[in-house]
């Protein structure tokens, strides 16, 4: 495409750019912030609201762009200035209502929106507001953003003023509206009292001073916290986790698993490299939900061990996730060397000597603390503690299965078996948190640990040991038995491996359908044993 081979659409637009992406703007945008803070620097940001920027281009203005970036006849033949003239000249759009068309309306702006030119033409026609811009600024499409960082708040509002006006200029002469009311300014600052006596001005009106604002679906805050978006995630999570929980005995385990997978953990973990910082009391909130996702899942009681939990279902922790997204986050800027603004912001490769086969980083000298546990200084030490036959992966798709490969583990399809009732009360006795005496004694709900036979009511006493329901334990420890047996073991060795792991967790080396049809006559006996009749808590 000649606009990307002759690099003339902006470097620090990030919208409809492949390879870049919202998060990598918002990294650079925190990583800028941070740096001014660790050299005790304020920042003053502007957000601007544009009023249906797409809607508003001006095609004779587009048309006057590309010829400025190259799209123009050819005396060879080639008619590309004229195509897109064809393209956008007598465009229109009309109302069809049970089965009445309105008359056509022909219109003189807006890119074609669901085709392939329109974001291309509409990063074409927005890229000279860049131009003579002395703060730092960023655009994702449409979202525009201008920073500047220092001392003196006062002199650094002078620079956003005069910028912002050159912006509002560039808007009127290409007839795009900027709504000061959807405009938003934020001191980010450290200071316990940073100084706020100034004014941001977009033309005439005064432009709101904000603690916090939403760009690019992350909330950044003026103190450099992650409370307001952890907050703000941490609701949405819940309400949608509320949804499926109401129904956790009506849905398989399975069904529930993919519905936290798809529609509550992206919630959580969207921006994670960057709020991975964020203080331990806040990060709090998220692994709660997460343990009640695991709950409901599961079926456990509240106070089933996390670990089990997390075994259970052979997930990462949440903690753990960011980690692992963090190496891959930055493994694809070395890797693709892009977007340049990310690679800029990293420290110095191949550092230790003049060509370090070690692909490791300088560590990025920092002052404070927050700044040392951002995206950049935290990736680069977790990328440097990696393997080399990791570090020296040259593919990012090869880099992301190894450590998918590394970190991942699979449940036992057999573990998603049987009536969801029954299922549950069998996972409970793996996790140990099952109505059984020792498990309720061993978490603190019961004064005692014995049967009412007089033994210890451990998981095995209840499946393999008790005299009570002996029928129906004899019937379930036969038909295993005759599973076992029909393998190809001796009735010696099938007795040797008919002990309670094979009951609770099946065996790798049998079958699919030999572990279900054990799941089956276990959860038969439970269901038949009647111990669990009550609510399932």
């Amino acid at each position: 495409m000649h606009f990307r081979r002759n690099s003339l659409i902006s470097e620090f637009q990030s919208g409809f750019t492949p390879g870049d992406s919202c998060i990598n703007q918002l990294i650079h945008i925190n990583d800028m912030i941070l740096k001014s803070h660790d050299k005790l620097d304020d920042v003053l940001g502007c957000f601007l609201g544009l009023t249906r920027a797409f809607d508003t281009v001006w095609h004779r203005g587009l048309l006057y762009k590309l010829d400025r970036y190259g799209i123009k006849d050819h005396v060879n033949g080639s008619k590309l200035y004229s195509w897109f003239e064809s393209y956008l000249d007598n465009r229109g759009h009309r109302v069809s209502i049970d089965g009445k068309v309105s008359s056509i309306r022909y219109v003189n702006s807006a890119v074609p929106q669901g085709s392939v030119l329109g974001p291309l033409l509409f990063l074409v026609y927005i890229n000279d507001v860049t131009d003579g811009i002395e703060s730092d600024i960023f655009l994702f499409a449409d979202d525009t953003s201008i920073f500047k960082s220092g001392k003196d708040t006062v002199s650094m509002a002078r620079t956003i003023n005069s910028d912002l006006n050159k912006i509002a200029l560039w808007a009127k002469r290409w007839k795009i509206t900027i709504n000061p009311t959807k405009t938003v300014s934020v001191l980010f600052s450290k200071r316990a009292d940073p100084n706020t006596d100034f004014v941001v001005r977009l033309n005439n009106d005064i432009i709101k001073l904000s603690q916090h604002h939403k760009h690019l679906g992350l909330w950044l805050s003026s103190d450099g916290s992650w409370k307001k978006h952890i907050k703000e995630i941490a609701t949405k999570a819940r309400k949608r986790l509320g949804c499926i929980s109401k129904h956790k005995y009506r849905l398989s385990r399975r069904s529930i698993e993919i519905l936290y997978l798809t529609y509550v953990r992206p919630v959580m973990e969207y921006g994670n490299v960057l709020y991975d910082s964020a203080n331990q009391e806040d990060l709090e909130i998220l692994n709660n939900i997460e343990k009640e996702a695991l709950r409901t899942i599961t079926g456990a009681r509240r106070r089933c061990n996390l670990e089990l939990l997390y075994n259970e279902v052979k997930w990462p922790c949440l903690s753990k996730r960011r980690e692992l997204q963090k190496i891959a986050t930055l493994g694809k800027i070395i890797i693709n060397n892009f977007p340049k603004y990310l690679v800029r912001d990293l420290p110095t490769f191949y550092s230790n000597t003049r060509n370090n086969r070690n692909n490791t980083f300088a560590i990025p000298a920092a002052r404070t603390d927050y700044y040392t546990k951002s995206f950049v200084p935290d990736s680069v030490n977790l990328w440097n503690k990696l393997p080399p036959e990791i570090r020296g992966i040259k593919s990012y798709k090869a880099l992301k299965a190894r450590l998918k490969a590394s970190n991942l583990k699979s449940v036992p399809k057999h573990f998603y078996h049987g009536d969801r009732r029954l299922n549950v009360l069998h996972t409970k006795l793996r996790l140990r948190c099952s109505d059984l005496n020792q498990d309720k004694y061993n978490i603190g709900i019961s004064d005692t640990d014995l049967c009412i036979c007089g033994e210890i009511e451990t998981c095995e006493h209840y499946l393999l040991d008790c005299g009570s329901n002996l029928v129906a334990k004899v019937e379930m420890l036969d038909s295993i038995m005759e599973i076992l047996v029909n393998k190809g073991l001796s009735m010696e060795e099938a007795d040797d491996r008919l002990g309670v792991d094979l009951l609770l967790y099946g065996a790798p080396d049998l079958t699919f359908q030999e572990n279900v049809l054990i799941f089956e006559k276990v959860q038969r006996f439970i269901g038949k044993t009647k111990r669990f009749d009550v609510i399932i808590n």
